[in-house]
């Protein structure tokens, strides 16, 4: 009786997580609709759109990077499934307003999510450390868990 109460819990907070990732995924959505059309309303040349876009991207790119090296509970397989299909709507939507260029921008983070899917032991270290993180820096595929002492001066 406990366990199952325990795992009906646990299925109701894993429900709740994906709803508010795929309400932070509307968000962002929504968010990169309003400030395209702003900028269309307004006369936006298309070289600007591009560069503003552009920018945004690798700002996203950026910080979802950031929070899955210093964020230990990102690190797992539920949320590379997560993250890579938040990727893809992302990337669907700049090719969708013609700014498709910009997709490669979102690719560390898409190596990223295929190398938290991977399975990883000695016989696929060469892919691991190869092609399947060629956009990645040294430091983003050896992902270590920084304690707190580590920023005490």
């Amino acid at each position: 009786m406990i366990n199952g109460n325990t795992e009906s819990g646990s299925k109701r907070a894993s429900s709740k997580d994906q709803h508010s990732s795929q309400r932070a995924l509307d968000d962002l959505l929504e968010l990169l609709n309003f400030i395209y059309t702003k900028l269309k309303v307004y006369g936006a040349d298309t070289v600007l759109l591009s560069q503003v876009f552009g920018q945004m991207t690798y700002w996203i790119c950026a910080l979802a990077l950031n929070h899955l090296m210093f964020r230990k509970e990102l690190c797992n397989f539920e949320k590379a499934i997560q993250i890579k299909h938040n990727v893809t709507e992302i990337q669907s939507w700049l090719s969708s307003k013609g700014f498709g260029v910009h997709r490669e921008t979102l690719e560390p983070l898409v190596q990223a999510s295929h190398l938290l899917q991977s399975k990883k032991d000695e016989s696929n270290l060469d892919t691991l450390c190869g092609e399947m993180t060629s956009k990645l820096k040294p430091k983003q595929v050896c992902l270590r868990v920084i304690s707190v002492n580590d920023y005490c001066f």
